[in-house]
């Protein structure tokens, strides 16, 4: 097998993308988790038809865990197989994936990337062949430079025996100290405000249309009324760990690692009402040295039955929707783009966020400094 592992210096959540991990932080709850040259042309969406033409090795860079272990089984691996190409893979470290993103070179020829990522960085990102038709869950803007997109539900979830009559069903109950007892487990660095400014706005009443432009002064004040009700977790496993030892009662953060309590034996209640849907995706620098290797690997993501194989062993929606057509119903129960889960969903304005990127940075890091 030609896929290898190279270390990142990063283990916390990312300054600029949401960690995808579904991680599990004990023994007891362990999940059973399964230099080419450069060049702008594509190669074939069937990688095993051309790997003649393939050679030498591409740099995948991600924030490793179970949810790389799941995508290296079903992508990775066996592109690496079909093609001859070496994979290796990169947990990521923020300097060099800042300096990519930013224009400059580095080791990474795949880096995990938001949406915002792409209108914030696009000029940098090299632009997949139209050939590709990946992506369709994207705006349309943001297809052209995504791919390996996923579909991450940000909302709140609590152990099911922690309310047996039934939880939260808005982010007003995410406040009510009164009625929902105990801890609420939130992000805990500034870099990872995440849906933060969202929580807080609607607690305060604004309505999911209205949430953008946000009004970030106003979210930061209802922020305030969680100081001395709130434990910070700063990597997504400690959130699973905040739940499961009763140190919080209720935490917000990306459904996948509920469900991985769910498959762990801690039967675990998600509230998708409000819930944001993030989508995750990867993009090539154009600081990249194995560009034709990056982008045979883009289209190798296009399977929708990998995709769909992907989705059920992660609880993350499939950035196409063919593939949803071969994820089985249990499963598509999980998934934020579910029937029943994508009328409670908000859809988050990646352009807006985008815009505020800066200033969210700032705001919650100073938040964090009065809080903690």
């Amino acid at each position: 097998m030609s896929h290898v592992i190279a270390t990142g210096s990063r283990r916390t959540l990312p300054r600029r993308a949401v960690l995808s991990t579904v991680a599990t932080f004990s023994a007891a709850l362990l999940l059973a988790a399964c230099g080419g040259s450069s060049s702008d042309s594509a190669a074939s969406s069937d990688p095993s038809s051309t790997a003649a033409k393939l050679s030498g090795s591409v740099v995948w860079a991600d924030f490793g865990g179970p949810t790389h272990e799941r995508r290296a089984k079903v992508f990775l691996d066996p592109f690496a197989e079909s093609t001859g190409v070496k994979v290796t893979s990169a947990t990521i470290a923020d300097a060099v994936q800042a300096r990519m993103f930013d224009g400059g070179s580095g080791d990474y020829d795949l880096i995990q990337a938001s949406v915002s990522d792409i209108y914030i960085h696009k000029s940098n990102f090299v632009e997949l062949p139209a050939s590709n038709k990946g992506n369709d869950a994207l705006p349309a803007d943001a297809q052209r430079y995504a791919l390996g997109s996923f579909g991450v539900g940000e909302a709140q979830g609590w152990l099911t025996k922690t309310f047996p009559n039934g939880g939260p069903t808005s982010w007003v109950d995410f406040w009510d100290f009164t009625k929902f007892p105990g801890k609420r487990a939130i992000p805990g660095t500034a870099a990872s405000f995440d849906y933060m400014f969202e929580a807080a706005l609607m607690a305060d009443g604004v309505a999911p249309a209205d949430l953008y432009p946000m009004d970030l002064d106003r979210a930061v004040k209802k922020l305030d009324q969680l100081k001395g009700h709130v434990v910070f977790y700063t990597q997504y496993p400690q959130m699973q760990q905040l739940l499961a030892s009763g140190s919080a009662s209720i935490a917000f953060g990306p459904t996948g690692q509920y469900a991985a309590l769910n498959a762990a034996g801690s039967p675990t209640t998600v509230n998708w009402n409000q819930g944001l849907l993030a989508w995750n995706t990867f993009v090539i620098p154009k600081g990249s040295t194995n560009q034709a290797n990056a982008i045979a690997l883009a289209d190798y993501f296009l399977d929708p039955k990998k995709q769909a194989a992907f989705a059920e062993l992660t609880n993350y929606a499939p950035g196409n929707a063919d593939a949803l057509q071969y994820i089985p119903a249990t499963t598509l129960a999980n998934l934020p783009t579910a029937p029943a889960n994508k009328d409670k969903v908000i859809v988050a304005d990646v352009k807006a966020r985008a815009l505020d990127y800066d200033q969210s940075l700032a705001k919650y890091g100073a938040w964090l400094a009065t809080a903690q």
